[in-house]
């Protein structure tokens, strides 16, 4: 029987383009420039867990009702129909969304 020692050394001379094992270069490491968004990602998560359970502990953890902004208006367009605050929401979104994906394209190279 072979000592596998030996045979993993014969297979790394016999593939010269591949690194050897045990040695990290940049271009072979997973964790790279690419791996900071998630990070930045788990970050603002874990701000959200923390500024939610001090607003819980200070206000209550139950709802408290309040009245629409607009009122309890209804409007409808065509077959769609809601609120005027569900119809903001949806537009304030929608503008958010499109600053967001304008200044990203103009910004990121």
């Amino acid at each position: 029987m072979q000592n596998p020692v030996n045979v993993l050394q014969k297979n790394v001379a016999a593939c010269p383009g591949k690194p050897r094992p045990g040695t990290l270069t940049r271009q072979h490491t997973a964790i790279d420039a690419h791996s900071a968004p998630p990070r930045a990602a788990l970050a603002l998560l874990g701000m959200l867990v923390v500024f939610r359970e001090i607003i819980s502990v200070s206000m209550g953890p139950d709802p408290q009702p309040v009245p629409p902004m607009f009122g309890y208006g209804r409007l409808e367009l065509g077959l769609v129909a809601g609120s005027y605050q569900s119809f903001f929401i949806i537009v304030v979104t929608a503008a958010v969304f499109g600053l967001a994906w304008y200044f990203f394209e103009r910004t990121l190279a």
